[in-house]
């Protein structure tokens, strides 16, 4: 997302509880980690008929990084509000709440709001991309392990 050609062909950006980073200083995300995903936010915000952002994130707070709440809350302080730009936390700080992500959160916002939004796209010349972001690293090691 930090191309600015790339950005233009992504419709829907849906990040499920995977937007991480390292800590800043000031013991925050790193605002150079999200770059990239606010440019996107402005572009879903000034174009909201061709791009959309969902953004998610759980309770969890991993050691030794930043957390998806604390990287969510950035951008979501970073981008005006929009009817293309969708920020929101789920409850839960455990396995199972990371995993609910993948299971409830992602198919839920995928028939509700990227589907609708892709549908028009798709009609046109040119069908929408979607770029998906799970994190699944605690999920990999949940269902493998």
């Amino acid at each position: 997302m930090r191309q600015p050609a790339s950005r233009d062909l992504v419709s829907a950006l849906l990040l499920l509880d995977g937007l991480h980073s390292g800590y800043s200083a000031e013991g925050q995300c790193k605002t150079s980690a999200v770059d990239g995903i606010v440019e996107y936010g402005w572009l879903a915000a000034s174009e909201p008929s061709k791009h959309c952002l969902v953004l998610t994130h759980s309770d969890i707070v991993p050691e030794g990084y930043a957390s998806t709440t604390q990287c969510a809350d950035l951008v979501d302080l970073e981008l005006p509000s929009s009817p293309a730009i969708h920020v929101w936390g789920e409850p839960g700080s455990d396995a199972e709440a990371h995993l609910r992500q993948v299971r409830e959160v992602g198919p839920w916002a995928m028939e509700h709001i990227v589907a609708p939004r892709l549908l028009p796209l798709s009609l046109g010349s040119e069908l929408g991309l979607v770029a998906a972001t799970f994190g699944l690293a605690a999920a990999a090691v949940i269902l493998v392990g």
